[in-house]
């Protein structure tokens, strides 16, 4: 009896779910044209980073760690490959968890609508009307960019706290390395910091952005990205933070 009821509940929220991806893809040109949005337009990583500081230079994808970029998938959105920009099923999985728990306790944004929202939109505006731009716009980012080029486009420009901005400053003000040499330890903790960049990136916090960096390497092996033995691996290398960096002075 019990199974049947837990089969009738996800039967009918998989059917909500398609029924409100329908609704919002035939929503989306109506809310474009009434928003008055400009089409967005990403920057161009420089394939030679050292034509410009390293304050304002773009790492291509190519050059970052794969285990960093699956780590920021398990850590913000393990369904990237499978939604258009809005993931209609993770809305009602974190709506249900939000509920369950009297609080909200789960965000559903994706990459793709923290990318429209860091890169073109007001970060001080918390309205209905700015959730339905940042929807908007990354609807646009998807149809016009390939998930490996948004993918790119986030990883140069999300914040990791300590005035880091990108994926190879921060790997370079936490590790002392470039992008492309983070192991998936090291990966683990950035993608983590993500989550609450200034408080995580604070030496007072370290033990708290260790145990958000273990929450996203079992994530990580949840989703089949690494092994067990690699996750074990992970969790117990001690991470060297390099000489001049925040968590060693």
């Amino acid at each position: 009896m019990l199974l049947t009821k837990q089969l009738s509940s996800l039967k009918a929220i998989l059917a909500t779910a398609c029924a409100a991806s329908v609704l919002w893809f035939s929503a989306v040109p109506v809310l474009k044209f009434v928003l008055k949005l400009p089409k967005p337009v990403l920057p161009v990583c420089s394939p030679d980073a050292s034509k410009e500081s390293l304050a304002h230079s773009r790492t291509p994808i190519n050059r970052i760690s794969p285990w960093m970029q699956l780590a920021v998938l398990a850590a913000e959105d393990h369904r990237y490959y499978e939604h258009h920009g809005i993931d209609s099923l993770g809305i009602l999985r974190a709506t249900i968890d939000n509920i369950r728990a009297g609080k909200m306790i789960e965000g559903a944004s994706t990459i793709t609508q923290q990318l429209a929202k860091i890169t073109f939109l007001n970060q001080d505006e918390k309205t209905a009307k700015r959730k339905l731009r940042q929807m908007v716009l990354a609807w646009e980012l998807e149809e016009d960019y390939s998930k490996e080029r948004i993918l790119e486009a986030y990883l140069n420009t999300v914040y990791f706290g300590r005035g880091a901005y990108g994926i190879e400053n921060a790997a370079q003000e936490y590790f002392g390395v470039h992008a492309s040499q983070l192991s998936i330890a090291q990966s683990a903790f950035l993608a983590g910091l993500i989550k609450a960049p200034s408080f995580l990136g604070n030496k007072a916090h370290l033990k708290d952005a260790i145990s958000r960096q273990r929450q996203v390497i079992e994530n990580m092996e949840e989703c089949n990205f690494i092994s067990n033995l690699q996750s074990k691996y992970a969790i117990r290398q001690p991470l060297a933070f390099r000489a001049q960096s925040v968590f060693v002075r």
